[in-house]
Parts: C-alpha cells; sequence; structure tokens
C-alpha cells in the first residue's frame, strides 16, 4: 500500500525541470488571442491549413465542441489535430489529458495538444508522452533569457517584457514544449509563433518541408 502511494503521490508532483520556467496569469482574451497566434502558421508552410476555434465535430460517441481544431493535407493525406486549451491555476492532472486523448481518438484525430497557463503533474507528461500528445504552458519570453536575481539589497531587477523585446527581440509570451525532443528524449522547447518551423514540428509532428 506504501508503495503505491509513493508511485501516486510522484504522479502527483510537478517535474522541476519541465516547469523550469514561471507560467504566467492571463486573461480569458490573452490566452485565445496566444493560442490563435502560435498556430496561426504563414500562408504555404502546410497545404489546406487551417485552425478552426469552437469547431463541433461528430465523434464515434458523440458530438464534440472543440477549443481549436487544426486541419492540414500533407503527403496525400487530411490531418485533424485538436488543441485544448486550459487558462487554469492548478496543474494539469493526467485526467486531463486522457480526456483529450479520448476525443482525439473519438473524432478520428491524429494528434492532441494540450496548450496550459499552468505547470504539468509528472503523471501528465508520462501519459502524454505515452500516447502522443504535445503539452505546452505559456511563460514570458523575458524568462528564457533571465536568471532572476536574489531578492537582497542592491539586486538588479528583472527585465520588464518590454526590455526583453527591445533587447533580445523576444515577444511578450511564448510557450514552453515538453516532451520529446529530437532523438527521442523527453525535454523542453521554447515554441511561438515567430517560428512556424519549430511548431509544426514539435506541436503538429510534422515537417513542413516533407
Amino acid at each position: 500500500m506504501q508503495a503505491d502511494e509513493g508511485v501516486e503521490k510522484q504522479a502527483t508532483e510537478i517535474d522541476p525541470f519541465a516547469a523550469r520556467y514561471p507560467v504566467v496569469t492571463l486573461s480569458a482574451n490573452e490566452f485565445e488571442q496566444f493560442v490563435t497566434d502560435l498556430f496561426a502558421l504563414p500562408s504555404g508552410v502546410l497545404e489546406n491549413y487551417k485552425v478552426t476555434p469552437h469547431e463541433h465535430v461528430v465523434g464515434v460517441d458523440g458530438e464534440y465542441d472543440l477549443d481549436v481544431t487544426i486541419r492540414f493535407r500533407l503527403l496525400g493525406v487530411d490531418f485533424l489535430v485538436v488543441v485544448e486549451a486550459k487558462n487554469h491555476k492548478d496543474p494539469i492532472k493526467r485526467e486531463a489529458v486522457q480526456v483529450l486523448r479520448d476525443k482525439v481518438r473519438s473524432v478520428g484525430g491524429h494528434k492532441g495538444i494540450l496548450v496550459s497557463t499552468s505547470h504539468f503533474q509528472r503523471g501528465a507528461i508520462k501519459y502524454a508522452e505515452t500516447n502522443g500528445i504535445a503539452l505546452v504552458y505559456i511563460t514570458e519570453g523575458r524568462f528564457t533569457v533571465e536568471t532572476f536575481a536574489l531578492e537582497t539589497p542592491g539586486a538588479t531587477p528583472a527585465m520588464t517584457r518590454d526590455e526583453a523585446t527591445q533587447h533580445y527581440g523576444l515577444p511578450p509570451l511564448v510557450g514552453v514544449y515538453v516532451g520529446p525532443i529530437g532523438n527521442g528524449r523527453a525535454g523542453i522547447a521554447v515554441v511561438s509563433p515567430d517560428d512556424s518551423n519549430r511548431v509544426a514540428e514539435l506541436l503538429l509532428g510534422v515537417a513542413p518541408d516533407a
């Protein structure tokens, strides 16, 4: 019994490496705009590329009002990607990823993506890796280049969003992808609307020039 409790406790913990950057609090409009911008790939990156918010899709077990659907054509095959958007404060549990995976299967989707304003529990990350779900949490661009100064007298204050944009050319908000990278090993990578190829490869699971 104690062993089972230990495993369950570990599954509900936040992986410190995956949660390397702090999350941000966004209004509903800010969150929706970021998700829209993240998947707004330029024309020609993927054939017949279309992003639709709140699309009603009939699955094998009923009709779903999906947060976002992404459709495109690649190598003669029509792909459907289902995006679940979670503007939550609490860490994302494994159950939330399971629900998304069930939706993907029901509507005949090829991939699922969960975008969140909070970190992911270890159990959620493990389940996502096993079932081909891409996980993304939102942080500020400045956090990806800055180590925060300790709150001690005379410490240099952290740069603002505007300063990070001015000095590093970073967007105010970016996504942090958590999952397999390159050699298949788990890792994290920053994704943003500024790099459509990276979004296509890591989140959609396709090489744009295939």
